[in-house]
């Protein structure tokens, strides 16, 4: 039964005074909300959870009119039943799931090839404080694994999400610097930081999240921490922060499970908001037309074809006072502090980019109220919001703040059709080109602070954070630290004129500390100040913008002799120095990323030689058909995607109406019809139709490949011997004295230092694998064909009480040893102890497992350690049920041999 619209006032009553913390008899219904404080975030919680009781409200109709007595006339329309809560207790995990539109963005950004992309998206933080136990770390971050799904999760070819059983991750790798000085140990970390900040995460196999630890010559550590944001926002990580924190403090008392999942919200969004998207998609189309360009920075010569991969990062902080009195000020105007903020920044890209109307990029932290424990869940639910900026006509800043929250509002009361969706519409409205919105701006205020006391208490306070999103040239950032406000920027360094990022940074920061002066408030109703370059005096000529403002340094505008304006286009070269640029261009509309000096709509695809391998590229190809079978396959294909009847070999893909998400099913179903060859990357950079099936390879007999065989167990043949694969032979005939290069195995060795380790828990640990796995068990006979014993004995750690010195003369004992095939066990597990220290030696023959299969006994040998008891996933197929029953298929297998034949005799050394 609907709720009457008194009791909803009344709930959205009681969240006003939880966000503001204050009674809820002090919010009036005639209170204005925004100017007691109510901020974005959480007047969109209000509006997601009024939907969730089945009213049809929308952010932008409830800040319009931000009073609960303007509310109320709001919900007395017909409301529609409430969302019904999922009766089932959760997800099936084991099934592939979609990415959202953000995810699939980050997704397909970072691909090679992609334009000002390539790089993950990617948090990196560093924390100095306590040297953090080891051991204590590494159970800490499996059991935060094993409480979160989406740390688990890897991406395939297809881009769809898996959720593994266990994550590869093989445990937190630790730097010991302890033996160096302090300044060869600041050295080594900076080093490390410049590795570890610019990392991308091999997401193909389920690497997304990794903690390291460095150990200082002061008894000190740093913690270092790189997540990839594909499988967590920025409240999540929130949430993995704090839930690492309690784990490592209390590992008896793990967070009490999450009753619900990010794949089930990704499924209850597609439904419920689902009309609110169609509505919306509405709207954003009837304005793609009138959406303006990125902000038309400075940029070097070279930017639309070097990497530019690198982000550093700008910050300072605003003191508890200052933003008090920022806030304040604010909110007496009728403006939220985030939309204040966002203005600074916007009074900043106005005065830097060439044209005065552009399009900023702001990420949206929605969640809707699908559930009760949606707050709980770890994902990436991040939205984009388009916002058109025209600071065309002048205003004081007050003013300025108010249009830019207007414009805000209408656009965030279409937020169900999300910004990656509409930049794919826009590269379609401009014939297959990729539309950016490059400049963002990430507002956290009223989120609260990202590591709670509890965590830094342990892993002690930030030292340096980074963050690279990838086809992002700028990402302003604001959050909350100390009571302050952090305001940072992470820019691609190289990619800017030299010297503009400084300027902007100074300018940027300049207006942020005069706005929140203390005394006066003067700025807040005055225009912006200009940012006037260096070395620019009260000369005859300048150069302006539109508006008669001097322009800074690097920026195009039109040269003024005398008062006059010329019709000549020019800028200021750092110094001061005019250099003219020419005639004066017809300003250009449209939503295309700009630079200085060349124009940028990014092509969907460029040739290295700057030449576009674009759409109809070839004249003689424009009206010909689809020609041979791959051709033709491909045409099919795009006919039924692209929805397009008349489809030509000189067509491109991106040029008919496709985008990253249609290229994305475009490639599944060519791998499905049994394609090699198939990649996004060769998609986007070879759009037409004829180069892209040109590069294409058909399965060996030019049909789909055939279906694998279905396995099946053979329980009564288990201990039966069994053939080994070819690189089992090769590592069996490998160890042979005769051999050149001969007589080692092919040995994979580890060592872990821990402290106060529990000696019989490993070996129960350890023999608990034995009876899972039954490679654990193997032997090889005389001609080296695989046996499973049926039983074997219990295997024991070696335990030796040695000084230091023991840990030394583990490693020489066990690092090259070389296992007898024929004799159990391939594998060795010692321990030495000096006093609480232990060391653990582990090696492990790769004649029993390979690569994945040692990630895969580290996961488990690390959990049945903390508990002996959790529950693992069933083994069903054995590894002779595989080798037996899996064999090639003779077509393909005849193929490759002849290719390989073939080029034998040219193969080099």
């Amino acid at each position: 039964m609907d709720s009457p619209p008194n009791e909803l006032i009344e709930d959205a009553r009681r969240l006003i005074a939880d966000a503001l913390d204050e009674p809820e008899g002090s919010i009036s219904d005639d209170d204005h909300l925004i100017e007691i404080g109510l901020d974005s975030i959480s007047l969109m919680k209000v509006a997601s959870a009024l939907r969730a009781a089945g009213c049809d409200v929308e952010f932008s109709e409830l800040a319009r009119t931000p009073t609960l007595a303007a509310w109320r006339r709001l919900l007395d329309r017909p409301r529609s039943a409430p969302a019904e809560e999922e009766p089932t207790p959760g997800a099936d995990l084991t099934v592939p799931f979609e990415l959202a539109p953000m995810q699939h963005a980050y997704w397909i950004g970072r691909q090679r090839g992609q334009r000002f992309g390539g790089v993950g998206a990617h948090f990196y933080h560093e924390f100095a404080g306590p040297a953090v136990d080891a051991e204590r770390l590494e159970n800490a971050v499996r059991a935060l694994m094993r409480h979160h799904p989406m740390l688990r999760v890897r991406v395939d070819e297809d881009g769809l999400q898996h959720v593994l059983p266990e994550p590869p991750w093989p445990g937190p790798t630790v730097h010991d610097l302890r033996s160096l000085g302090p300044e060869k140990a600041e050295s080594a970390l900076l080093e490390l930081r410049d590795r570890l900040s610019h990392r991308r995460l091999d997401i193909t196999v389920g690497e997304v999240f990794d903690v390291q630890l460095s150990l200082l010559p002061d008894g000190t550590g740093r913690t270092h921490v790189n997540l990839d944001m594909l499988v967590a926002d920025a409240m999540s990580f929130r949430i993995l922060l704090t839930d690492l924190a309690a784990l490592y403090a209390d590992p008896q008392s793990p967070p009490e499970p999450v009753g619900y999942d990010f794949p089930r919200y990704l499924a209850a969004r597609a439904t419920q908001r689902a009309e609110a998207r169609d509505r919306a998609r509405a709207w954003w189309r009837e304005r793609l037309a009138d959406l303006p360009p990125g902000p038309a920075l400075p940029l070097v010569d070279d930017a639309r074809d070097a990497e530019h991969t690198r982000v550093d990062r700008r910050h300072f902080l605003l003191t508890p006072e200052q933003r008090a009195r920022f806030t304040e000020r604010a909110r007496r105007r009728g403006v939220t502090p985030a939309m204040a903020a966002a203005t600074v920044f916007a009074e900043v890209m106005a005065a830097w980019s060439e044209h005065p109307r552009f399009m900023l990029n702001l990420p949206l932290f929605e969640r809707e109220r699908f559930h009760p424990e949606v707050d709980r869940v770890v994902g990436d639910f991040t939205n984009s919001l388009l916002l058109a900026v025209d600071t065309s006509r002048p205003a004081d800043f007050a003013e300025r703040a108010r249009r830019v929250q207007s414009a805000f509002q209408d656009a965030a009361g279409h937020s169900a059709y999300s910004g990656v969706e509409v930049l794919r519409d826009l590269s379609r409205a401009h014939h297959g080109e990729q539309v950016l919105a490059p400049v963002v701006y990430t507002s956290a205020l009223n989120v609260g602070e990202l590591f709670s006391e509890e965590f830094q208490e342990i892993f002690g306070q930030p030292e340096w954070v980074v963050s690279q999103v990838p086809q992002v040239w700028l990402d302003a950032q604001l959050s909350e630290v100390r009571g302050g406000l952090l305001v940072n920027w992470d820019a691609r360094e190289t990619l800017f004129a030299e010297g503009v990022l400084d300027a902007m940074f100074a300018a940027y920061r300049s207006l942020f500390e005069l706005l929140a002066a203390d005394g006066t408030d003067a700025a807040w109703d005055r225009p912006a100040p200009e940012p006037v370059p260096d070395g620019v005096g009260d000369d005859r000529s300048r150069v302006i913008d539109a508006r008669g403002r001097t322009r800074p340094a690097m920026v195009p505008g039109e040269l003024e002799v005398d008062g006059r304006p010329t019709g000549v286009r020019a800028r200021y070269l750092p110094g001061g120095r005019i250099d003219v640029l020419g005639p004066r261009e017809p300003v250009r509309t449209g939503p295309v990323s700009g630079s200085a000096p060349g124009p940028v709509p990014v092509p969907a695809s460029a040739s290295a030689s700057g030449h576009r391998d674009g759409d109809r590229t070839r004249d003689d190809a424009a009206s010909e058909p689809p020609r041979g079978p791959v051709e033709e396959a491909v045409a099919d294909i795009w006919r039924d995607l692209l929805d397009v009847r008349d489809i030509h070999r000189g067509d491109g893909f991106f040029t008919l109406g496709g985008d990253s998400l249609l290229a994305t099913r475009c490639l599944t179903r060519l791998r499905a019809a049994g394609f090699e060859g198939v990649d996004i990357t060769v998609l986007f950079e070879h759009p037409v139709l004829a180069d892209f099936a040109a590069r294409l390879r058909p399965g060996p007999t030019g049909q789909p490949a055939p279906a694998l065989p279905a396995l099946r167990t053979d329980p009564a043949g288990r201990h039966e011997p069994f053939p080994p694969t070819d690189v089992q032979r090769a590592y069996w005939l490998g160890r042979a004295e005769g051999f050149t290069l001969g007589g080692i195995g092919c040995h994979f060795y580890r060592e872990y230092d821990v402290t106060d380790l529990d000696t019989d828990r490993l070996e129960e640990a350890v023999n608990r694998l034995i009876a899972r796995h039954e490679m654990l068990r193997a032997v090889f006979d005389e001609r080296g064909d695989i046996r499973v014993p049926e039983d074997v004995p219990r295997f024991t750690v070696r335990v030796t009480d040695t000084g230091q010195e023991g840990f030394a003369d583990l490693r020489e004992a066990m690092s090259h040893q070389v296992f007898d095939p024929a004799r159990w066990p391939l594998f060795d597990i010692r321990v030495a102890r000096a006093g609480r220290r232990f060391r653990i030696g582990v090696g492990l023959d790769n004649l029993v497992l390979d690569a994945l299969s040692v990630l895969g006994f580290y996961a488990e040998l690390g959990t049945l350690y903390q508990d002996l008891d959790a529950p693992l996933p069933p083994v069903e197929l054995s590894f002779r049920d595989y080798v037996v029953g899996v064999s090639p298929d003779p077509d393909a297998r005849a193929a490759a041999e002849k290719y390989w034949m073939d080029r034998v005799e040219s193969l080099p050394p």
